[in-house]
């Protein structure tokens, strides 16, 4: 078989690797946006996540799972719990899975989800619970631009007075 320049193969698109994006910075793991094509999941839902009884998965990262559900006892309300997926409790995702849940636990904004609890499966893996939110899945990437605007002598001077330059 020769090759010629009008002669095109097909090749088979490489496998991803979940544990791919570790070397990926914290700033952009924070909020893991859905793929535009949804990524295929790993078996049944579970049962419950601590004490949180697992209705529906809203959405899959790349070591972590969200899924809706629902808490039951003296509180009843629905929310998102997010949960390391099995065999990516590396220090490294550990580490950025803690990371997430702490920076979301410290912001007090109307359009972030509140951290409301965390702790650990029965298999060990770590989770933690938000407010669910319901709407409409987000499936794109935001990308946020901060305008610095530099003070001139002009900008601050009051109106009606010249400036000496």
């Amino acid at each position: 078989m020769t090759d010629s320049p009008d002669e095109t193969r097909a090749v088979p698109p490489p496998e991803e690797d979940p544990r791919a994006g570790d070397s990926t910075p914290l700033e952009s793991t924070l909020s893991e946006p859905a793929s535009a094509t949804p990524r295929p999941h790993s078996g049944a839902l579970p049962e419950k996540i601590g004490p949180y009884r697992i209705l529906e998965r809203l959405g899959e990262g790349g070591f972590g799972t969200v899924y809706r559900a629902e808490q039951r006892g003296a509180i009843r309300r629905q929310v998102a719990v997010k949960v390391i997926k099995a065999g990516m409790d590396t220090k490294q995702v550990l580490a950025r899975f803690d990371a997430e849940k702490n920076a979301l636990s410290l912001m007090n904004h109307p359009n972030i989800a509140r951290v409301l609890d965390s702790g650990q499966t029965d298999e060990g893996r770590p989770y933690f619970a938000m407010e669910y939110v319901d709407g409409t899945p987000f499936t794109g990437q935001m990308t946020v631009t901060v305008t610095l605007q530099v003070a001139t002598p002009m900008t601050l001077a009051p109106p009606n007075e010249s400036i000496a330059m």
